[in-house]
């Protein structure tokens, strides 16, 4: 539990790289760094790149992920409300720190959550 913790609270200020692939009907953006305020910019552009993806299903590999804000449940909270809009469905990868944070606030449930990228890809479409 120590080492979750100081991870968590050590790299609120790494950059966030995402690359995006597609695989089969979806897309599946890999995040790696912190989804903080830090990186406000960069999780601006990736909501619009989730909201812009030519395909229903999105999913965001967050098992590299090393800090979670309110910025980033944010960014997550708005592309899932785009997507929910537009009839896509947003699907998260999260590790035990992403899970954690969501669980914090409230939000495990609002979104489907997966151990793996390729559990996401298996689930049902519907």
């Amino acid at each position: 539990m120590e080492r979750i913790r100081e991870e968590y609270i050590s790299k609120p200020n790494e950059d966030l790289l995402v690359e995006s692939k597609k695989r089969g009907e979806a897309m599946v953006f890999r995040c790696k760094g912190a989804f903080s305020l830090v990186n406000r910019s960069r999780l601006k552009e990736l909501e619009v790149e989730i909201a812009a993806a030519p395909v229903a299903r999105i999913i965001v590999d967050l098992l590299d992920v090393s800090f979670m804000d309110s910025s980033g449940l944010g960014t997550l909270a708005s592309a899932l409300k785009k997507m929910m809009e537009q009839g896509k469905k947003l699907m998260l990868v999260p590790n035990s720190i992403v899970r954690k944070t969501l669980e914090t606030a409230g939000l495990h449930t609002v979104f489907q959550l997966f151990e793996s990228v390729d559990d996401a890809l298996q689930s049902p479409s519907h």
